[in-house]
This record gives structure tokens, sequence and C-alpha cells, in this order.
């Protein structure tokens, strides 16, 4: 079949009307677009103005949360398209630097809302270190409870037998053993604990001659 002058003439217009439609559709569907939708853009910088690139930049829509999140560039710039109208909190943040947020960021129709984001450097609060007693002694292996004197005579002790202060350690009983009483810590036989006790406490005129199976005093 041959194809005369004629027929590449009409077939070269309809390709010409075909090509102008698909252009006036895409045409119209991007001003429908931003007739419904704004755009919001910036570039973000540090306290000496410099860009920031990588940062990370939220567009919060406060009233639908309608959130979208951008990355900025090398020259710290970012772009938000196609965004739904309303209004805006805008927040910049990077890692060494504070965040800053920009609040109240309002975008109407076919609008473009230029911002520039400066973020601040990170302050670091004061740390104040105070000298205090450590909870463990650790000068000393073994375990010990020391008694200040207002333990001693402020608390009740039938006898003023000594042994009844180590009643005041953690885990620490009096049981009976092959020769009287007998300190019992955490389980352990008597044999394996001492105990000290001062001797101006214990020679006192008041204090009467220790009970059965007590130490002896100290010589």
């Amino acid at each position: 079949m041959t194809c005369g002058p004629r027929f590449l003439t009409r077939l070269a217009v309809l390709l010409v009307g075909a090509a102008l439609a698909l252009f006036g559709s895409a045409t119209a569907l991007r001003a429908q677009s931003q007739a419904t939708t704004g755009i919001i853009r910036g570039v973000v910088s540090d306290p000496n103005g410099a860009p920031v690139a990588n940062a990370q930049v939220i567009l919060h829509e406060t009233q639908t949360n309608f959130t979208r999140t951008l990355t900025t560039d090398a020259a710290g710039n970012f772009t938000g398209t196609l965004l739904p109208l309303g209004t805006y909190d805008v927040t910049a943040r990077s890692v060494g630097y504070a965040e800053v947020k920009r609040t109240g960021v309002q975008l109407s129709v076919g609008e473009t809302v230029d911002l520039r984001l400066s973020l601040a450097a990170v302050t670091l609060a004061a740390v104040t270190v105070e000298a205090t007693q450590p909870v463990v002694d650790v000068t000393q292996s073994a375990a010990a409870t020391p008694l200040n004197a207002a333990a001693v005579t402020g608390l009740p002790n039938n006898g003023r037998n000594y042994l009844n202060l180590t009643l005041l350690t953690p885990n620490v009983a009096i049981v009976q053993g092959p020769d009287g009483d007998e300190l019992t810590v955490a389980g352990q036989r008597g044999i394996h604990n001492t105990s000290t006790r001062c001797r101006s406490w214990w020679s006192s005129p008041a204090a009467p001659a220790p009970s059965s199976g007590a130490p002896p005093a100290d010589s």
C-alpha cells in the first residue's frame, strides 16, 4: 500500500493534535493540583550561617496531623511540594545542634512559603559533683555495722548486754550455742563472727556482770 502526500499530512496533523491534547491535560492537572495545594521550602543553616546538609525537616499540619519528613541537600535546601493547605509547624534538627521549630506557618491556595531555619548550638548544663562519704568502705574487707553513741544510749537494752546491740545489724541473730549465747550472721556459726565492745561502756559502775555465755571483758 502506497501512502500519498495527503495521507502523511493528515497523519502528522493527528499526531500533533494528540500531543497537544496530552500536554493540555497534564497542564490542567498540574494547575488543578497547584490550586488545591501549596509549597513550603527553605534552607537550614548553623549558627554561623553555613548550610547544614542532611538535616531533618518535619512539616506537620496541626489540624489534620498530616506530616511529611524531608532531608536537606548539600546546600541545606528543602522543598515540600503538593502540601495540603492549612497551618503548619516546621521543625528542623540535626546531629550536634539543638532543634528549631517554627509554628503557625500558614499555607494558602497555590502559595509558596520560603523559610530560613537557623539551628542553635547545643548548650550543656553545668554539672556539680559533691564529695560524699562512700556507702562502702573500700579499706575494710569484712562486713561491719558501726553504732554511734546515740544508738547505744537511746535504745533500750535489758541487762546492758552489748550483744543485744548487734541485732541492729542486718542478718544478725543470737542463738543458743554449746557454750551459751552466740552470734550468727547470715546463718554462719558463731565461731566465724567477731564483735568488739567499748571498754568504758562495759566497765560502767552501773553495768552488771555479763550474762552466761557472753565473751569475757577485754584485758
